[in-house]
């Protein structure tokens, strides 16, 4: 496997993992929008939880690519 391989899935990895932390944190601000509108405090709970998963995902990226299967 040649340099520019090695780059070209090293940089789809950063990719997925940026992804996923800012769905994680979009995702956090709708249930925490859902839990005040009525929703629950199941719906604030997993709102938080998720926004803390999306910023550790953004704090760690390099360790979360490393990661992926």
């Amino acid at each position: 496997m040649d340099a520019g391989a090695i780059e070209r899935v090293a940089s789809f990895g950063l990719a997925v993992v940026l992804i996923l932390a800012l769905q994680g944190i979009i995702m956090g601000i709708m249930g925490l929008i859902a839990a005040f509108q009525g929703g629950g405090w199941g719906a604030g709970i997993l709102g938080v939880v998720s926004i803390v998963i999306g910023f550790l995902l953004l704090g760690n990226m390099y360790a979360a690519t490393l990661v992926l299967p």
